[in-house]
C-alpha cells in the first residue's frame, strides 16, 4: 500500500499483507484504515506504526442481513460478503479505548449502526431509514445523506436520535457524498457512464453546498462541476 505526504509530496510504502490478507478496506478515518473481513468482523490499524491494532465484535450476530427482493443476485452476494460499506471514526481509538464511535453502512439495505467502545456492543439506528450512501464526522457530530439527497444529523445514544436538517430533493446521478470544504458542508453528486474497457466510469461531479435555513440546512445551485473528458 502506497501513501503520498501531503505536506513534502512523497510517497511511502507500507507491506499490509499479514494484517489486511482477506479483508476489503471500508473506511480510512482519524488516522486508521478500517477493514472487514468475511465474517463481518471490523479490524482497524494505524498503517504507519503497524503496531496500533483494534478488532471489534463481529457486526453480524447484533444485526443480521434482513431478505430484499430489489437487488440483483451478483450484487446480493457482494453486500453479504463485504457488509459493511462506510464506516466513519469519531476520535481515534488509541487516544481513549473506551470512548469512541464507530459509525458504519451497513447490509444490502445500506441502512445505518454503530459501534460504543464504552459498552462494547453494536446499536441499529433503525429512525434512520435506509439506501444511505455517505457517512462523515464533523464537529462532534455523525452526518448522513441517501441516494436521494436527504441528510440527517445523527447523536449516538440510548436511544440514538436522528434529525432530518435537509429533505430528499436528488433524483440524478448514481453517487452521493458529504464532503466538508473551508467551513461548509457540501453534497457531492457523483456521475457514472459506461465504458467498455473498464465497466464504469466517472465523468462529472456536481458540488452543492448546504447552507443553514433556520434549524435546518437548504441545497444551494450547483456551487460547482467537475467534467471530465
Amino acid at each position: 500500500m502506497r501513501f503520498q505526504s501531503v505536506t513534502s509530496n512523497n510517497v511511502y510504502d507500507y507491506e499490509l499483507a499479514a494484517c489486511a490478507s482477506g479483508k476489503t478496506i471500508c473506511g480510512s478515518s482519524s488516522g486508521f484504515l478500517i477493514m472487514v473481513d468475511e465474517t463481518s468482523q471490523i479490524s482497524m490499524i494505524d498503517p504507519l506504526s503497524k503496531a496500533r491494532r483494534f478488532t471489534l465484535p463481529t457486526i453480524l450476530p447484533s444485526l443480521p442481513p434482513k431478505p430484499s427482493t430489489d437487488i440483483e443476485p451478483s450484487e446480493r452476494r457482494l453486500t453479504h460478503k463485504y457488509p459493511v460499506h462506510k464506516a466513519v471514526l469519531s476520535s481515534p481509538p488509541d487516544r481513549n479505548p473506551y470512548d469512541y464511535i464507530l459509525m458504519v453502512i451497513h447490509g444490502e439495505e445500506r441502512e445505518l449502526a454503530y459501534y460504543s467502545a464504552l459498552t462494547q456492543t453494536w446499536i441499529e439506528i433503525q429512525e434512520a431509514g435506509r439506501y444511505y450512501d455517505d457517512i462523515i464526522f464533523r464537529l462532534g457530530k455523525f452526518y448522513a445523506v441517501d441516494e436521494y439527497g436527504k441528510v440527517i444529523l445523527c447523536e449516538p445514544g440510548l436511544p440514538p436520535t436522528v434529525d432530518e436538517i435537509a429533505m430528499p430533493w436528488l433524483l440524478r446521478g448514481n453517487k452521493v457524498y458529504l464532503v466538508v470544504m473551508g467551513d461548509a458542508l457540501c453534497v457531492a453528486i457523483r456521475f457514472l457512464m459506461e465504458n467498455p474497457n473498464v465497466g464504469y466510469e466517472t465523468y462529472k461531479f456536481e458540488v452543492h453546498l448546504l447552507e443553514s435555513y433556520g434549524k435546518r440546512m437548504r441545497v444551494s445551485d450547483t456551487w460547482g462541476i467537475g467534467q471530465y473528458s
